[in-house]
């Protein structure tokens, strides 16, 4: 039982755990197990637990699932891709605990969260300048509410994004003021070679003057505008 308390794996009938934490820690099992194909049921020793490296999908996370996670209970080492959907359930709250984690995500390369509900506030949490997210270099913000000031502190130099060489902001109803916050960052951003801004509210007018001369996009290679109306 020391070895499962020291897991994160809560006995069903301690009374100071709540179901919502009880569920929320079978969510996180169920998707490591997945990745490492394993059965139902199966333990997550540590040692299976570092041999985590390739995509992890969280689905169905609360705010109190994230914390749980970031709490290192499941900890994995060598995880170098996360990704993470919620319809609603995860909120700045959350992602501010996945971005103060202290042992986990420090290898993870690839972050997609594709998250309903969530703005401003929310992205703006991750760009704290110790987050655990320092070593991201694909980002996707997927149906999140991205104002230009969320992007200019994804692109500002003591952001741990400004680095980042691909990002998504599908469906998140950003604008040519967004995207101008993009293309004239200061600091961030001069590195990225695919944006997609699938499904959004840029123009036409927007895109030209992205690559406009003083544009910090100057190693763009991709440029994904579909279900924009724009040509």
């Amino acid at each position: 039982m020391a070895k499962r308390a020291k897991q994160g794996l809560w006995r069903e009938e301690d009374a100071s755990v709540s179901a919502e934490e009880r569920e929320q820690v079978l969510v996180i099992e169920r998707a490591f197990r997945d990745d490492l194909k394993l059965d139902e049921g199966a333990t997550l020793t540590p040692n299976r637990l570092a041999r985590v490296r390739w995509p992890v999908f969280m689905r169905d996370l609360t705010d109190v699932g994230c914390t749980i996670l970031a709490s290192g209970r499941f900890n994995s080492p060598s995880l170098s891709h996360l990704f993470i959907e919620s319809d609603g359930s995860v909120s700045e709250k959350g992602l501010a605990a996945l971005a103060s984690s202290k042992t986990m995500f420090q290898q993870v390369f690839q972050l997609q969260l594709d998250l309903r509900h969530v703005g401003a506030r929310g992205v703006r949490s991750l760009c704290r300048p110790d987050s655990a997210f320092r070593r991201v270099r694909f980002l996707a913000l997927n149906g999140c509410q991205v104002s230009s000031t969320a992007i200019r502190e994804l692109g500002a130099e003591q952001s741990p994004f400004r680095l980042i060489q691909d990002l998504s902001l599908q469906q998140c109803s950003i604008g040519d003021a967004e995207l101008r916050a993009i293309a004239f960052s200061k600091s961030g951003f001069r590195r990225l070679w695919r944006l997609n801004l699938g499904l959004s509210r840029v123009t036409a007018r927007g895109v030209a003057a992205m690559v406009s001369q003083g544009s910090s996009l100057a190693k763009l290679e991709e440029l994904h505008i579909g279900g924009t109306g724009v040509d």
